[in-house]
């Protein structure tokens, strides 16, 4: 989060609204390509380590993933060779667009791909050093090219290539020692290890065109926005969205590094009724987390705006508190639908995403034309409610998605904190927006997490 935070507050100074608008689309279309490329097997990647390892087979796994890796490679080159061939011949003056975009593709799929291993064999250390080591430098490198090299905004996509290189280099032995053994000795049976192949791609490619749909509600509202509007309204909702998906990634890290794993190996040893609690006490503490974040976004949005955004950037505080929202629900459904991936039931995510993603693009051009980019925050926010409703109703059918009812009361309580607070800050004004942010996080923490805390630790246990 902290990495995000000074990312935006650098580069949103360098850069103009519209520049960073041309990222942001940029950005769009590489993370949405990125998830094609690789999600149909990097979920089966994270899905299947427990099960093969409880087996005793990672031999049928490590020939799977040899295998996909082959089939993303051919991919990789033929999409490159289109887009370049596409770009060289019709669109010549965006040649070095295009390439520097296939660069960061390439190495953010093959890292990608890798990365779900890690946490899945429970190295938490490492993954911990990869997920906060490659955005610091990123950071770190972006910062050096546009201040010694060039000011161009194409240097944060080549900065986001080096580090997955780096990083990417830096896993391969760890990866090695968990997979790639040699296959002569351990595939006797060359048939089971394309069964396995075969399981993975069922299981995968819905999962791609999940993953594809989530892409899209998450990012292919900045097209409609330049569509309907500018650039320079896409710059404020990319710059405002990034600094909001730091704190996003800060309340899922409970579900990443501690839930999936957990619930895989139960899966795997067949202690499926622990599943339906375990997935509850993740869903109770995450919602507690979750909640006081919303609370503290409606307080002090503004303030963190305009201490870690350009004065140009500050309108667009007002898309905090919706994405807020939507990435807490976001990252609730994703540990609600585990039930539906242990079982291998991806289509009903997919129809789920798919009708969502349908919805998403209906609001968008019905409300960004007259309302801007704030209301496509708003429809973000309406797409991923839809979503998990969907997902809470339909894991009837699975692995039931119990939301405790608590909750309903924690959220009640901290809409009651907010409103006091708003009120009291209308009587006592704070000029400084360093204290004001400092007093108002301060004071709403101690007012919310505190009785929350010991109510559900200490009195509940």
């Amino acid at each position: 989060m902290l990495i995000s935070f000074l990312w935006s507050y650098i580069f949103t100074r360098i850069f103009s609204p519209e520049e960073y608008g041309l990222y942001g689309l940029v950005l769009s279309v590489t993370l949405t390509a990125i998830s094609v490329l690789t999600e149909w097997i990097g979920q089966p990647v994270g899905r299947f380590y427990s099960d093969y390892f409880e087996r005793k087979e990672l031999h049928l796994y490590n020939y799977a993933i040899k295998t996909s890796i082959k089939v993303q490679t051919y991919l990789i080159i033929i999409a490159s060779i289109i887009s370049l061939g596409y770009t060289a011949i019709f669109v010549p003056e965006n040649t070095m667009l295009v390439f520097t975009a296939i660069v960061n593709i390439v190495l953010n799929s093959f890292y990608s791909l890798l990365l779900p291993m890690i946490p899945a064999s429970l190295n938490t250390k490492l993954y911990r050093i990869l997920e906060i080591g490659r955005p610091a430098i990123r950071l770190v490198i972006a910062l050096l090219i546009v201040v010694f090299i060039e000011k161009n905004i194409l240097a944060l996509i080549w900065a986001e290539s080096i580090s997955n290189l780096f990083f990417l280099l830096l896993m391969m032995k760890p990866i090695q020692k968990l997979l790639f053994t040699d296959l002569k000795t351990d595939v006797a049976d060359l048939s089971k290890g394309k069964e396995t192949f075969i399981k993975f791609l069922k299981f995968g490619i819905p999962m791609a065109i999940w993953f594809f749909c989530s892409q899209f509600i998450s990012l292919g509202s900045r097209f409609v926005i330049e569509i309907y509007r500018d650039s320079f309204e896409v710059g404020l909702y990319t710059a405002n969205f990034q600094l909001i998906n730091g704190i996003s990634g800060l309340i899922s890290a409970p579900i990443t590094l501690a839930a999936f794993p957990l619930i895989m190996k139960l899966w795997a040893l067949n202690e499926k009724d622990k599943i339906v609690p375990t997935l509850e006490n993740m869903t109770r503490i995450y919602g507690i987390i979750g909640i006081g974040i919303i609370g503290g976004t409606a307080l002090i949005a503004y303030e963190l705006v305009k201490i870690a955004l350009d004065p140009q950037y500050i309108d667009g505080y007002k898309i905090m508190l919706p994405l807020v929202m939507g990435f807490v629900l976001w990252n609730a459904s994703i540990l609600g639908h585990k039930g539906m991936e242990l079982m291998e039931s991806t289509m009903t995510m997919v129809i789920a995403i798919t009708i969502t993603a349908i919805v998403n693009v209906i609001l968008n051009f019905i409300f960004v034309g007259k309302f801007g980019y704030v209301a496509s925050a708003w429809v973000t926010f309406a797409s991923y409610f839809i979503y998990t409703a969907i997902i809470y109703f339909k894991s009837e059918r699975f692995i039931k998605w119990r939301i405790p009812k608590i909750l309903i009361v924690y959220t009640f309580y901290m809409l009651i904190v907010v409103l006091l607070l708003k009120y009291l800050f209308t009587i006592f004004t704070i000029h400084s927006v360093i204290m004001s942010l400092i007093i108002k996080g301060s004071i709403f923490s101690i007012l919310y997490f505190g009785p929350v805390a010991y109510y559900d630790f200490k009195i509940k246990k």
